[in-house]
Parts: structure tokens; sequence; C-alpha cells
């Protein structure tokens, strides 16, 4: 479970044009915003809070949490990590749902544990999500009772305190390989020592397992009160009843007597933000250098309750699009590494604002370069600045942003009520803060943001300075000293103030007289297929399949169109060194830009529009991605148009991949983790390892002409539109007009007989790395015939899915010590006439625990090979197969795209919602003991090198 869970928070609603709720007014700095009325807050007796609000969004579903106000900042410091644990335990039994009944009985209502059901533990508070479909009364009444018994009736098995104990470990193991610089600033360099070990953790560890039940207990009774407790409820409910629900269920509640001192604690030793501080941190884990620079001053919390703490709020916004824009420009203009700028309200909860300078750099020899650069842009900030042209681009993206996000979503009104319960922030009318919003994006002047800039550089001379790297190669890092006399010299840079160095006023990515170039005669027809899918084919070749407009699944975005093209092919079509050019080729690509536009000038383009495209080349298909607001699809239709047609040819640009790709490389094989997961897919899939000597043999002519090959025309692509769009004659003619200019190219088939995945047992242990856990992962990968392969490939993800539960169970519970266990499934068609599929396990745990998990799982698929699954376990499976696919609704794309590559658009067969419904329990056994087998299993573990005898 994740320890943490960040809301998108501050902006209280999304901007639109025109008035469309109550009047503003004269701006006055103390005005105070309607408060919203839709929301039901109200207080038990006992001092239980609740939140109610009527609301609906694209997820069909509500959204139910129980906020407690404890968390990592009041454990006591010989028990680090009780209030992490107890949120561990939630879910291992309560009084009314024992052992992992909670867990068994969601899934039954096609609830994912870790998604629509999990938790997350902060430094000030822990939470609990149950997100239920709106559909299900008596879920929704369960769903009650499931937040009362963890807000008070936890029973804290021992033998699940024990393995949640063992969980809670690896998961603080797996965040000890790096160092945190912000949390160094805010407890003060000076006071840690300069090389850094596993000590505190071990400390921690220790104290650990030592806990039990009667320590749990006293926390969870001392924290666990009904005064700090609240129960958030949005959706499609009604608030009387709902409320009369809550009452009736919470109002017993009842709170233990704390004991003495309970309650007091001391987050941050921060020390005065006018005395420097300094440190060079080494530890032998960490694999990349970076230099960090914080200025910091002390929090104020801004309520959100007034016009002028509106004014402060778009005042940061601004000034955070100006920094992340003007430090963009400086590998450009400089040839160094990247350096971003940007401030942090609140940093961890400390009670520290941080305006932060931050350089991710190859090696120590760059560090003056960028350190320089960095504090010279700074200075010029100081003394001149930005400018009104920065200004206008800044107001333009701000406004993109804020339009494209949706704040009328239900996790979003979650969030706010999260916030009001824990600090108190207002929870103020949308309609009135979106419209104020807008008015003060325009009316903030240039002089208010360099004021405000200024206030920040002008409180010290000197940042705090934190340079973290690896142990080895430590004697290279830079003193004090150095930085103290490159402070000095950075006065003696040029004084010139940065200027723009792209004109924001070009409103397309092609010239026009390119576009007066393209034929308006193409034909075209048009078909309405199954379930409204619309077919419009091009003269071309080209096939584009447009689906009834719907809400995008993604949270934040609204009134999204997605493209999605692809053809078979593939990177399996070349051998060697060729095949090794295909790899890299859209990498390559990316990198040097497309038509008039170098990388930096199409980035500097699309600041403010709404558009993301990008091409992919995976081993057996070539794809491009395309997602843009409404107003920006033409720009999206042109940027696919010139990622088809006119790559561009920029030798610096390419110098500048090689050097970057070679860096990535270097780190990657530091990086314990990355080195492994690259050699076991270069294992499984016929493939060598990649090394920066092979970069050299990739030239841009190479790259150029294989990205040429698999991009060179659409007449094998088939596109697909989908969200919430207008299919109008504009519409139509702009995918005419772009697509069908697109030239026709060749056709590829799948290459035959070729496996993607290398089915041969291997058992192989890799030592590498300094990493203090072992990491493991395990393959189960075979065939089946393509006559019924959209029915085999449904049935195979109710096998994963049933497999999925039962290996968590025995990792999770059981066995215990385990670290994010995952399970998987994929597949690729491997040939005309059949695929290739595999089920895949990966975990991390305690080193020496390795084999029982590894054991444990093998036994639990030879369990399914044997015995296939009984009526309940699939019953569940097609619950939570069919409900997370109506949730991310992508697999019916997904589906109709493959089946019309393969020129099999038979109706009869779409629909994932009727196949799993007609799947029997016989019918998969059947598939099971025909498709699946032990033998064919994979295993690699990952252990450290100190390991290795």
């Amino acid at each position: 479970m994740n320890k943490s869970l960040t809301f998108i928070l501050g902006f209280l609603g999304c901007i639109v044009y025109g008035s469309n709720g109550q009047s503003i007014g004269k701006f006055n700095p103390s005005a105070q915003l309607p408060v919203d009325t839709t929301l039901k807050i109200g207080e038990l007796e006992n001092g239980f809070r609740y939140y109610i609000k009527k609301s609906t969004d694209h997820t069909q579903t509500i959204q139910l949490r129980l906020i407690v106000k404890v968390g990592t900042k009041h454990e006591p410091a010989d028990k680090k990590e009780i209030a992490h644990l107890i949120e561990h335990l939630a879910f291992e039994g309560t009084a009314n749902f024992p052992l992992d009944s909670i867990i068994r009985y969601t899934s039954k209502k096609g609830m994912l544990f870790g998604d629509q059901i999990t938790a997350f533990t902060a430094p000030s508070k822990t939470g609990y999500i149950l997100n239920i479909p709106n559909s299900d009364l008596s879920l929704l009444a369960n769903s009650l009772l499931i937040l009362r018994d963890w807000a008070q009736n936890m029973t804290f098995d021992s033998a699940r305190i024990r393995a949640q104990i063992g969980a809670v470990i690896e998961e603080g193991r797996f965040s000890q390989n790096g160092l945190n610089p912000v949390a160094m600033s805010i407890e003060g360099g000076k006071k840690f020592k300069s090389e850094f070990d596993d000590t505190e953790f071990n400390n921690v560890e220790a104290n650990l397992r030592k806990i039990d039940r009667k320590s749990v207990l006293q926390f969870y009774h001392d924290w666990y009160r009904p005064e700090l407790e609240a129960v958030i409820i949005i959706g499609d409910v009604d608030t009387k009843k709902m409320e009369e629900n809550i009452v009736a269920t919470f109002s017993d509640l009842r709170a233990y007597e704390r004991r003495r001192g309970t309650g007091k604690y001391n987050i941050s030793n921060l020390t005065d933000s006018d005395s420097d501080n300094f440190m060079c941190a080494t530890k032998s884990t960490i694999t990349s250098i970076s230099l960090d620079l914080f200025y910091k001053r002390k929090f104020i919390m801004n309520q959100m309750k007034t016009h002028g703490d509106y004014r402060t709020f778009v005042n940061d916004e601004l000034l955070n699009v100006l920094l992340g824009n003007r430090f963009r420009n400086i590998p450009r203009r400089y040839n160094i590494p990247s350096v971003n700028s940007w401030i942090v309200k609140n940093a961890y909860e400390s009670g520290w604002d941080f305006f932060t300078l931050r350089a991710a750099l190859d090696d120590s020899s760059q560090m003056e370069e960028a350190f320089k650069q960095g504090l010279a842009e700074l200075e010029r900030l100081r003394r001149f600045g930005f400018s009104a042209g920065e200004l206008r681009v800044a107001r333009e993206s701000l406004l993109k942003d804020f339009a494209s996000a949706d704040f009328t979503s239900i996790r979003y009104q979650v969030g706010r009520c999260i916030d009001h319960f824990v600090t108190g922030k207002f929870v103020s009318d949308v309609t009135y803060a979106r419209n104020l919003v807008q008015e003060l994006v325009d009316k903030l002047t240039l002089q208010e943001i360099n004021n405000s800039l200024k206030s920040w550089l002008q409180t010290r001379s000197m940042p705090d300075i934190i340079v973290i790297g690896p142990s080895e190669g430590k004697e290279h890092l830079p003193r004090q000293s150095d930085f103290l006399q490159w402070g000095k010299e950075v006065r003696r840079i040029s004084d010139i103030a940065s200027m723009d160095t792209v004109s924001h006023d070009q409103i397309s990515l092609i010239d026009t007289e390119v576009i007066n170039t393209f034929s308006d005669d193409l034909m075209f027809s048009e078909k309405c297929l199954y379930d409204s899918i619309k077919t419009l084919e091009l003269s071309n070749g080209v096939k584009v399949l447009l689906f009834p407009p719907r809400r995008l699944v993604a949270d934040g975005q609204s009134k999204m169109i997605m493209l999605n093209g692809f053809s078979y092919g593939g990177s399996k079509l070349y051998e060697g060194k060729q095949k090794i050019v295909c790899d890299n080729a859209v990498s390559v690509v990316r990198h040097c830009g497309v038509g008039d536009f170098d990388k930096f000038q199409l980035e500097d383009f699309l600041k403010t529009k709404n558009v993301y495209v990008s091409p992919f080349i995976g081993d057996s298909l070539e794809s491009i991605i395309g997602k843009s607001s409404i107003n920006d699809v033409e720009i999206m239709l042109q940027a696919v148009y010139l990622y088809f047609t006119s790559p561009r040819k920029d030798d610096n640009a390419f110098k500048d991949w090689r050097m970057t790709k070679k860096s990535e490389l270097r780190s990657m094989y530091f990086s314990s983790g990355n080195f492994f997961g690259t050699v076991v897919n270069n294992l499984t899939h016929h493939q060598s390892t990649f090394s920066p000597d092979d970069v050299e043999s990739i030239s841009l002519a190479d790259a150029l002409r294989i990205y040429g090959q698999r991009f060179s025309g659409v007449s094998d692509f088939v596109f697909s539109v989908s969200g919430e769009y207008i299919y109008d004659e504009r519409l139509r003619d702009l995918i005419i007009r772009y697509l069908g200019n697109i030239p026709r190219g060749t056709k590829d088939r799948i290459r035959s007989g070729y496996n993607p995945f290398d089915c041969s047992r291997m058992d192989t242990v890799i030592y590498h790395g300094r990493q203090k856990m072992a990491e493991a992962y395990m393959y189960f990968t075979s065939t089946c015939a393509i006559e019924d392969d959209i029915n085999n490939i449904h049935a195979l993800e109710i096998v994963t899915e049933s497999f999925r539960r039962s290996v968590i169970d025995r990792l999770r519970t059981k066995e215990g010590g385990v670290f994010n266990p995952m399970v998987y499934f994929n597949h690729e068609k491997m040939s005309d006439d059949s695929i290739v599929f595999r089920i895949g396990v990966h975990f991390y745990c305690e080193l020496g625990n390795e084999q029982n998990m590894i054991r444990g799982v093998i036994d639990e698929f030879q369990m399914l090979v044997e015995n296939g699954i009984n009526q309940n376990s699939l019953d569940t499976s097609v619950s939570l197969v069919g409900s997370q696919s109506r949730l991310y609704n992508d697999d019916y794309s997904k589906e109709v795209m493959a089946i019309a590559l393969g020129n099999r658009l038979d109706t009869q067969s779409l629909g994932k919602d009727r196949i799993l419904k007609n799947v029997e329990v016989e019918g998969v056994r059947a598939l099971i003991r025909s498709s699946l087998g032990v033998n064919n299993r994979q295993i690699f573990i990952l252990l450290p090198s100190e390991t290795m005898n």
C-alpha cells in the first residue's frame, strides 16, 4: 500500500469562460467566498465528523473515506512505523469481517484490492478508501459497516501482526536506497553525517519486530478516537438518508482514556533560515549525482477563504509556471544537464516552504557548470525579473492547465473534504471560485510576480546546498569552499536579462503553404458498425474507428479527445544491429523533432496547447498515440502528420541524444532494479543487453531510415477516436485532411512463427548492486490457437485474476515479509494462427526469504493447474475483470482494433461483458489443462553482489 497519497488540491474549480455563477464584482482582498452549500458537514455528539455530497461523474462510483488525524509524525521514537502497520492490519480482520473477509467480500463485488479498496499513511493523517459502484445498495450499507469497524473495531490477530510487520519492513527497506535532500534540509544539513548506511533503518526494523498486540492496541486506542475521525461520502447518494445512516452507525463510537502526553510531537528541527547549510551526502546504494539548492521560509496556511487568499494562490501558481519555463531553456542555451526550479508549500508537512533549484548530473565534473548557470539564472531573475512575454505565455499555460482539469470530479471533492477536516481549509463554492481564478490570472501584474520572486531571492546570500552521490568516487565531489568560490564568480557572468527565444505567435505546426498543397478531393466512405461504432475509410487505406463519445477515465481531465493508431510489424522484423537501431529509432526522432521544429521549439510551441503525440515501436507493432483538448485537435492531427512524413534530421540533436542515452544506460546499470528489469526483459525476449558501446553503433541515417520504414505510410494503420467529442463535419474534414494526405506506404504482416517470449525453462540468479533485499520475476508461458483468441484471452484474464488473489494471500498473509507482490497477464499475436501469452509474478522480499516465496508461488500455480478454479472463484474473477474493464474502459477499443487489423470485423465477437457472462467453469478448466503447465516456467532472482559466493 502507498505510504502517502497526494491529492491535487489548492485550486477550487476549473476555468470556464463567461459568468455562469454568482457575480464576483469589484475585487476586495478581504471579501469571503461563498461556502459550498451542496456539501453537508456535520458532527456527532461524540465528536465524530461527517461530510456528504450528492455528486456524479464518469467513474459511476460512490467514494467513501475514513480519515483519522494520526500519522507518522505521531509515532513514538521507539515505535516508528506503527501507524503504517495499523493501516496494513485494517485488512487483516475486524469485529464484523474476520481475517481477510473484507478483501474477499469486496473482491466478490468487483473491487480490486489496492485500487478501489486501499489505504494510505501520511505524516498527519491515515486514510482508508472504498470506491464502490453506485448501483449496489447492499454494498453501500456494508461499506459503512467496514468504515465503522476500521474506526474502532480492528481485531489485531497476533499471527497477522507478525506477517504485516514483515510487509511494512520490506516496504520501508525498498525506500532506503536513496536519500531525500528536502528532508535533510528540514532537519538541518550540519546535523547529518556525510556517509549514510542503514543503521537508522535497522533500528526501526529492530523496534518494529518487538511490537506486539498490546502495543498495537495501545496506539490504536490512543489515536482512533471519534473526535479525531471523519467519514466522507461523495457520489450518487440521498444526502438525508445517508446522514441518518451515519448517525445510526457511528454515534456509539467511544473514546478510550488517552495516555498522558499523547498528542505532542515535534516534526522539524529546521535550523534558522538565515544560516547556510551545506552537506555532501553519499550512500553505497545511490547510483546518480544530484545537486539541490534550497531557499526556505516558514509556511503560512492559505485557507483559500478570501479574494486575497486566491490572489496569493494564483500568484504562486504563475510563479511556478514561470520558473519551469525559464529553467527548461537552460540546457538548450548552455548545453548542460537539466536544471529545474519550483516552489513547494509546506514540504512534507514540515511547516516550511521551499524554493528549490535541482540538477541531475551524469558525473561530478558537471557540478561547477550546473551550479554556476543555475545560480546565474537566479541572479538574473533577482535583478531583472521575468519579462512581459514570459508572463503572457505563463498565463496561457496556466489557463490551459486549469481548463483541462476536472475539479468537479468526485475524487477532487473528496480531497477538499480531507483538507477541511485535517487543516481547516475553507470549502468554497466551485463555480464562484473558478470565475474568480480566471479573473485573477489576468489581473496579476508583472510587478507583483517579480516582487514575489525577489522576496524569496533576497532572504539570503546563499541557499542551502545539498549534494548527493554514490559512495564510490565521493572524493571527487565538491566541498563547501568550492561552492562559496563559484558563488562569487557567478556575479561576473553575463548581466544581460534572458530573452524569449521562441515566437509564441505561431498558431500552426505546418506552414500554410504546405497545407495548401494538400489534396482536398480525397475519397472516403462511412459505415456504422456494432454499438454505434462508425468507420471512416480513406482512399489511402486508412481506417478510422469512431467510438461513441464518452468521458475519458483519467482523473483531472475533461472534454479530451484520444487518437490511437497501430499497425502490425515492429522491431521483430529486424535482427542484430538493425533491431537495436529499430528499438531506439523513436527515441532519436523525438530528440530531433519534426518538421520545422526542433525538440525545444516543439516543447515551447505546445506550452500553451493541450496536446500530446508520440509514436512507438514495439516487438510486433508500431503505433502512434495522440491526445488533445477539443480546441487543439487540429494541432494534434498536424503533429501526427509530421511524425509520419517529416522526422527531422538534426546532427547536433543526435549527438546530444547519444550523450543522454549513454548516461541513461550507465545510470541503469548502477540502479539494481532498472538493471534487473532490463536483463530479465532481454532474456525473455531473445534480446541482447543494450550497452553504451551499442549507442556508438547507431547512426542518425540508420535510425531515420528504419523509422521511415515503420512509418512509411498509413495504409496498414487502423486509428480509433474516442473521448468527449462531437463527430461533426469539421472533425471529419480535419481527419480526412491530415490522415488522408499521409502516403499509403507498404503493408507488413506478422513475422510468421516468431515467438516474442522465450518459453524455455530458466532458473537464473543475478548478483548485482548493493540493495538490502531480494527481487524476483516469475513467468509461466504458453501458446494457444487464435481461432477463438478473444474468448481465450478473456478466459485467461479470469484465470490470472484467480491466481493473483491466491498468490497475494499466500505471500502477503501466510508467508509475510513481502513487498508489493504483483501478478499480471500479457499476450501477443505470434503468427496468423496462434498467440503466445504469459502470466507474470513480481515481488520484493527479505534476503534469504526469496526461495520460500518462490515455492509458495509455484505451489499455488500447481494447484491451479491440477484443480482449475471453482464456481466461487470464477464468479469473483468475472466480477473483478468486468468491473475493471468498465472502470478503465480501454479493453473494448483495443479488442475492436485488433479485429479490424485482422480484417475480422465480426460484430458478434465484440463486447467483453457478453463473453465474460458466458464463461463456464468447465470451459476454463479445459483451457487451463490445454494451455498451462508448471514446467513452462522461468524464475529470475536479483541478489546483492556481496551475497555471491
